[in-house]
């Protein structure tokens, strides 16, 4: 495909955005990247909770609303008015996906649950974020990233392990949940559009069961009992941070080839036939002897000088660092993550996507509590009225 010329994919594509907080509007940008129109649908009184979510920039902005609701427009309704409730389902029925996070049984009570908006969308791809989906003793619960991490038993995973349970330093539930949710809606939107609607569950206990499968697998297949392991990695080893002079220092020398080649960087080739060592398995049940011979070693060196050994010797390995090195790492604007919003002095991350030269474009700042009210139900008269 070399040269070829690519467009966004879901163009021409609305989006009837009911979601509030994480999980829902990271799907949504994800959507907005790939060249959909998202219609933020909000509460005129308050709007997304995720607007009064510090830290604030210099405009007052929120920093993490600004991030995930970046190039999407904001309609404000009331639904619990009559009028409004009806105009956002004349808004509905102009989009091709309908997406939301509330409770369970919300959507219903307002107006706008599946059958509703599919009586006047036929072909609507209806999309619902929760907990649990709905299903089983718990379906009609709420749920936040931390309490599916504790529920999962993620959290009782991570940490010291002399130490207690940890939440994971980003949102992993919250944004796997929307990606899960953009996939679903990238797969089957094609098969329903001009056909027959289709509901998405979305449960985020399902984003943990994937991000955790060969941890369930090796509890329920392999009679292992989970423990917190810090930096390191169940099943391999030596895969976890070093203690070098100054600093600790990740080395994931996951293979037999990457251990050998660790052994001769660190000048302890006799490491590589010793017993205790000679396989991944040994390795794994010799971790603290494995890890105590390996700092012997590394507490001689820097941990700038360590990073740079580990690199020339093709070890994949990196110094703990914060998150504002990581944000001011050339690296990044190499491989061009960063983006300027237009006439903004702000940039934003990218989505992932790389195709060919193709990457998303961040069209327009996130916006303002129902900036765009006036302009998108015109739209929908017009639409509507030519139907």
């Amino acid at each position: 495909m070399a040269g070829t010329s690519l467009s966004a994919p879901l163009q021409g594509v609305r989006v009837f955005d009911m979601t509030r907080n994480f999980a829902g509007p990271y799907a949504t940008l994800i959507l907005t990247d790939l060249g959909a129109d998202v219609i933020k649908v909000e509460d005129p009184a308050r709007g997304d909770e995720g607007r009064y979510m510090p830290p604030f920039d210099s405009h007052g902005v929120s920093t993490m609303f600004a991030g995930y609701n970046r190039g999407k427009r904001s309609v404000a309704v009331d639904l619990k008015q009559e009028a409004d409730a009806q105009r956002a389902l004349d808004l509905a029925a102009t989009c091709d996906v309908f997406i939301e996070n509330l409770r369970p049984g919300t959507t219903e009570r307002l107006g706008l649950g599946f059958e509703a908006v599919r009586s006047r969308r036929r072909d609507v791809l209806y999309v619902s974020i929760s907990a649990f989906g709905g299903m089983g003793a718990r379906g009609q619960e709420p749920g936040y990233d931390a309490m599916i991490q504790a529920f999962s038993g993620l959290m009782d995973l991570t940490g010291d392990p002399e130490g207690p349970p940890s939440r994971v330093g980003t949102g992993i539930i919250d944004i796997g949940t929307g990606m899960w949710a953009a996939l679903n809606i990238l797969a089957f939107l094609p098969q329903v559009r001009g056909r027959q609607g289709a509901h998405i569950q979305c449960p985020m206990a399902d984003t943990a069961a994937a991000l955790m499968i060969h941890h369930l697998t090796a509890v329920v297949h392999g009679g292992w009992q989970p423990t917190r392991t810090g930096t390191a990695q169940h099943n391999m080893a030596p895969y976890e941070s070093v203690r070098a002079a100054d600093a600790d220092v990740l080395v994931a020398a996951a293979s037999q080839k990457l251990f050998h080649a660790l052994c001769t960087v660190l000048d302890a080739p006799e490491l590589i036939d010793d017993e205790r060592f000679l396989e991944g398995a040994d390795r794994v049940a010799n971790r603290k002897l494995l890890v105590a011979e390996l700092e012997r070693r590394t507490g001689g060196y820097s941990a700038e000088k360590l990073e740079a050994l580990l690199r020339q010797a093709g070890i994949p390995g990196s110094r703990i660092r914060g998150v504002h090195e990581f944000a001011d790492d050339p690296q990044l604007h190499a491989m061009g993550t960063w983006a300027r919003v237009p006439g903004s002095e702000r940039e934003l991350p990218l989505t992932p996507f790389r195709v060919d030269r193709w990457r998303p474009a961040i069209y327009d700042d996130a916006p303002a509590l129902g900036e765009h009210t006036e302009e998108v139900f015109k739209q929908v008269e017009q639409i509507l009225g030519g139907a």
